[in-house]
C-alpha cells in the first residue's frame, strides 16, 4: 500500500488535515506554555526544598565549608538546569507558533471576505516573523524569579552556622 499524496486528497479531505494539523500545533502550543510555568515553579521549589534542608540540618564544624559548598554548587545546578530547561521549552514554543502562523496564512485567516466582511487575523501578523526573543519579558520574568530564588538560597546556605 503506497502513501497518499496531496493530489490523491479531494479539497475536503485537505481542509480536514490542515483543521487537524492546527488543532494539533494549537495542543503542543498550549502544552509548552504550561510546561513554562511548570518548570518554574519545579525549579524554585526544589530550591526552596534545599534552603529547608539547609536550616533543618546541624552542620558540624569540620565539615561545614564543604556542605555549604556543595549546597551552593547544588543551588546552581539547579537553576542553571531550570533556565536551560525553559529555553528548551520555549524553543519549541517558538517552532510551533510559527507553524501556527504558516497555517494561519493557509486558512486565510488574514484575508477579508473569507470567513467574514472583515479578517480573522490582523493584516500586519502576517508579515510579522515569531521568533525566540519576542516574548522575552516573559520568559525574563521566568528566568528572573528562578534566579532570585537560587540568590536567595545562596545567601541562606552562606549564613546558616
Amino acid at each position: 500500500m503506497g502513501h497518499l499524496k496531496p493530489a490523491d486528497l479531494s479539497e475536503g479531505e485537505k481542509a480536514r488535515v490542515i483543521q487537524g494539523l492546527y488543532a494539533i500545533v494549537q495542543q503542543e502550543i498550549t502544552r509548552y506554555r504550561d510546561y513554562e510555568w511548570k518548570i518554574t515553579s519545579w525549579t524554585i521549589a526544589i530550591i526552596g526544598g534545599i534552603v529547608a534542608a539547609t536550616q533543618a540540618i546541624a552542620f558540624e564544624d569540620a565539615h561545614r565549608g564543604v556542605v555549604k559548598t556543595l549546597l551552593v554548587v547544588l543551588t546552581v545546578v539547579v537553576a542553571g538546569y531550570g533556565i536551560w530547561h525553559l529555553c528548551f521549552v520555549h524553543s519549541k514554543l517558538t517552532e510551533n507558533k510559527m507553524i501556527r502562523r504558516e497555517l494561519d496564512g493557509v486558512l486565510k485567516f488574514f484575508e477579508m471576505n473569507v470567513y467574514a466582511e472583515c479578517s480573522l487575523l490582523p493584516d500586519r501578523w502576517n508579515r510579522q516573523p515569531i521568533r525566540f526573543w519576542q516574548a522575552k519579558v516573559h520568559l525574563l520574568s521566568w528566568w528572573g524569579l528562578i534566579v532570585v530564588a537560587a540568590v536567595y538560597a545562596m545567601y541562606a546556605i552562606w549564613l546558616k552556622k
